[in-house]
């Protein structure tokens, strides 16, 4: 068995999924179980019994065949590597927006997943913390003026007034619930990167966090894969359709890819990425280029050495 020198303990290394960040840097998880197998292989073979973290990239990057995938995989593993030492100054911030259905869950719980991060903040709870504190302004939702009203639309019911109330509330907590408390914790006990994700991550929403310290991705399927998604979610949810609810879900679903439309828009205007795949795996290449991308020049900004992406 080999471990793994991770902090200050040491585990084995299978338990470090070191798979997780070969997905995301390009391979297929059939690709990624067999390069971890590869790996821990190799280093039992030659004897390993321990290995630290620095050493595991160098060793490791060696059973990486595509020049690319090699690169982004270096990259990534030395901005989690840096981030343990405390050679980052300031949290990364990961924003993931798109509309109902479009496959934010998806994604966020992918890098949850792969990438093992715990801090993921959702723009429903800065829209439900909204909604109570005019609830308390007003004494009932009744009492709350028409001209916010808008603002306890269900997302899959807002027109883009709507969104654009819905937004302007929620963006004045992102820097008290998201930012500020990122920059806390920080002090004194490392993330490697914080997301905000929902409905209403759109650009300007990140307007608190420096440029090179974030990314902005649009998840943005195409109007007949979103149509059935929302579908199959409201099947789930509520029931099957029928000749009393067929006009109302129609509706909305028209109106969520009218939002879609609307939010592709404000993301194709920026320099954000907007992603136009169905594909789960693809949605998740994408993103962890985009993603490395960004890594790469923080780590150069920051005066790290990379280390060399050929094969030794």
């Amino acid at each position: 068995m080999v471990n793994f020198k991770y902090f200050a303990q040491e585990i084995p290394l299978e338990d470090f999924h070191l798979e997780g960040s070969a997905i995301v840097s390009g391979m297929n998880k059939k690709e990624a179980i067999e390069f971890s197998h590869k790996v821990i292989g190799g280093l039992e073979k030659e004897g390993i019994s321990s290995v630290n973290f620095y050493d595991l990239i160098k060793y490791s990057k060696n059973f990486i065949e595509d020049n690319s995938v090699r690169k982004r995989y270096i990259v990534l593993n030395q901005y989690l590597l840096s981030t343990y030492k405390r050679k980052i100054k300031k949290p990364f911030f990961i924003f993931i927006g798109g509309t109902s259905g479009a496959g934010k869950d998806t994604l966020s719980s992918d890098l949850q997943y792969y990438l093992g991060i715990d801090r993921i903040l959702l723009t429903d709870l800065l829209r439900e913390n909204s909604r109570t504190e005019m609830i308390k302004k007003y004494g009932s939702v009744d009492k709350v003026p028409k001209k916010y009203s808008a603002l306890f639309d269900a997302s899959y019911r807002v027109n883009e007034k709507g969104f654009d109330l819905q937004l302007e509330f929620v963006k004045k907590d992102v820097k008290k619930h998201l930012i500020e408390q990122a920059e806390r914790e920080y002090r004194s006990w490392v993330h490697p990167f914080y997301i905000l994700q929902g409905f209403l991550v759109v650009p300007g929403i990140d307007d608190e966090v420096k440029k090179g310290n974030k990314i902005l991705a649009i998840v943005n399927p195409d109007k007949d894969h979103l149509f059935s998604r929302i579908q199959a979610r409201w099947e789930r949810e509520m029931g099957p359709m029928n000749d009393k609810n067929e006009k109302e879900r129609t509706d909305q679903a028209k109106r969520a890819i009218s939002i879609k439309n609307y939010i592709e828009d404000l993301g194709v205007r920026s320099d954000c990425l907007v992603i136009n795949t169905d594909s789960r795996i693809q949605v998740l290449h994408l993103f962890g280029e985009y993603l490395i991308n960004k890594l790469e020049k923080l780590l150069k900004k920051e005066g790290i050495k990379i280390i060399d992406h050929n094969k030794a």
